[in-house]
C-alpha cells in the first residue's frame, strides 16, 4: 500500500499524546483512519485507529457511537492476550474533539487488501494451503472469544490482519456481542437487529434480536473462506453454491466443511 501524508487532521505535531511518533498513513474506512506510529520510549511500530470531528461526515452522534466501541475494543483488549487475536494497548480521547485506540501493527496488511488485488488481477488466488492455516489461525482467535462467551458479529476480510510471517489474526472487537451487554443496534447503517457488515452476517444475525451463539461468527468465518478460495463474495452468488464448483482442485473435506459452515440453521 502506498504511503500516505502522516497528517491527522491536520495537526502540525507529530508527536501523538506525547508518547507516539506519526509515520504514515495505513487507510481509512468508514469515519475512521488508521496510522503507523512509533512508541518512542519503547522504540517500537504501534498502529493507531484515529476518530476526529474534523473528519468529513462525523458529529457527535458518531463520536459518541465510536467512543463506545474504541472503549469496548480497548476493555476487551486488556483482557484477551492470545496469538490470534491482535492486541490493543491502549485507548486515548482528547476531549469531544478526538479518540485513538492503540494497537498491535500487522505489517502484512489485511486479507481485504490481498483479496483486492486478486480482484483487480494484480495477484492470484491465495494457495488452498493458505486459505486452510488463514481459517486455523482465525478460529484459533474466535475460540478465544468464545470461551469467554464473547461473539465478534463483524468477521470479514478487512478485520483478518496478518503479521510479517503471515500469520493471521482476528481485528476489531468494537461491534462484539459482550456478556450481559445489549445487542446493540447499529447507528451508522440501515437498523438491524445487530450491527455487522451484510455481506458476512449469518441469517440468524440479519434476522433476529435475540443473544446471538457462537454459530454466527462460524458463518461468517465459513463466508471468509468461501470468499477466499474462490474471489466471490457468497452473499452474491446463489444459496448453496460450493467451493468446487469455481476451484475443482479444493478437496472434498474443505468443500464439505464450507458448507456445513454456511448452514443457514445455527444448529447444523
Amino acid at each position: 500500500m502506498p504511503q500516505q501524508p502522516c497528517v491527522i487532521f491536520g495537526r502540525d505535531d507529530p508527536i501523538l499524546n506525547g508518547k507516539y511518533r506519526v509515520e504514515h498513513c495505513l487507510g481509512r474506512g468508514g469515519f475512521a483512519e488508521v496510522y503507523l506510529v512509533t512508541h518512542l520510549a519503547l522504540d517500537a511500530l504501534r498502529a493507531v485507529k484515529v476518530l476526529h470531528r474534523e473528519a468529513p461526515g462525523v458529529g457527535s452522534t458518531q463520536m459518541h457511537v465510536y467512543r463506545e466501541r474504541f472503549t469496548l475494543e480497548a476493555q476487551l483488549g486488556a483482557r484477551i492476550d492470545h496469538p490470534n487475536v491482535v492486541r490493543v494497548y491502549d485507548f486515548v480521547a482528547e476531549g469531544d474533539e478526538a479518540l485513538y485506540l492503540i494497537m498491535e501493527y500487522m505489517s502484512g496488511g489485511s486479507l481485504y487488501d490481498r483479496l483486492e488485488g486478486v480482484r483487480d488481477g494484480r495477484r492470484p488466488l491465495p494457495a488452498v494451503e493458505e486459505v486452510v492455516r488463514m481459517g486455523i489461525d482465525v478460529a484459533r482467535g474466535l475460540a478465544a472469544l468464545h470461551e469467554r462467551q464473547i461473539v465478534h458479529r463483524d468477521l470479514k476480510p478487512s478485520n483478518i490482519l496478518l503479521d510479517a510471517e503471515g500469520r493471521a489474526k482476528v481485528a476489531d472487537l468494537g461491534l462484539a456481542q459482550v456478556p450481559g451487554g445489549p445487542s446493540m443496534r447499529s447507528q451508522v447503517s440501515a437498523p438491524t437487529a445487530h450491527p455487522g457488515t451484510p455481506a458476512y452476517m449469518s441469517p440468524e444475525q440479519v434476522e433476529t434480536y435475540g443473544y446471538l451463539s457462537p454459530a454466527s461468527d462460524v458463518y461468517a468465518l465459513g463466508a471468509v473462506l468461501f470468499e477466499a478460495l474462490t474471489g466471490k463474495v457468497y452473499r452474491g452468488v446463489r444459496p448453496g453454491t460450493r467451493v468446487k464448483e469455481s476451484r475443482p482442485e479444493v478437496p472434498e473435506w474443505l468443500d464439505d466443511l464450507v458448507m456445513r459452515m454456511l448452514a443457514e440453521d445455527p444448529e447444523e
